[in-house]
């Protein structure tokens, strides 16, 4: 409801890339949500960001986390959203119509 009232009232060519997962641990209730939100018609990215304390120490330690620790599974995580997100963007036709 709200993507369609930013399109209705803001941006009627706003587009959504997709839904993000983050603090995705693999379980069967983070499989279950993927396919209800697939099933509801609500494009899932590839990319999930996977669950790790770093995250909160990071934001705790107030650094970002590809500073804080550059090597742990979320910070990889981000980077491969990144790549995604490009890839997405680069296919994106931005002209009017």
């Amino acid at each position: 409801e709200q993507i369609e009232q930013v399109q209705a009232y803001y941006n009627p060519r706003l587009k959504i890339m997709g839904a993000l997962m983050t603090k995705y641990r693999r379980t069967r209730y983070a499989e279950d949500i993927i396919v209800q939100l697939c099933a509801s018609g609500i494009s899932v990215l590839e990319t999930v960001i996977r669950y790790t304390v770093k995250v909160s120490e990071a934001a705790h330690a107030g650094m970002p986390l590809l500073e804080y620790c550059p090597d742990c599974t979320a910070a990889v995580d981000y980077g491969e959203l990144t790549e995604e997100v490009e890839r997405i963007v680069s296919n994106v036709d931005t002209k009017e119509g």
